[in-house]
């Protein structure tokens, strides 16, 4: 989770003020769930690339909660 645990990463993010981010990497059900939620709460645009994630197996994926919050 990139933001459990840094305390200037809701602060940097927040100074950059992105339109959009784009979000990829290692694992769909974890890490990359957790940068997700806690990104969609400062940017108004969050879009996760596909092909560039992985999950775990046996665990919950989180897509469809991500199309609740209007992550593409």
């Amino acid at each position: 989770d990139m933001f459990a645990g840094n305390i200037i990463t809701e602060q940097l993010i927040r100074e950059v003020n992105p339109a959009k981010v784009f979000v990829y990497g290692m694992t769909t059900n974890i890490c990359v769930d957790y940068s997700v939620r806690g990104l969609v709460r400062l940017v108004k645009k969050v879009y996760v690339i596909c092909d560039a994630i992985r999950e775990l197996p046996g665990m919950p994926l989180p897509y469809a909660e991500w199309k609740k919050l209007g992550v593409k």
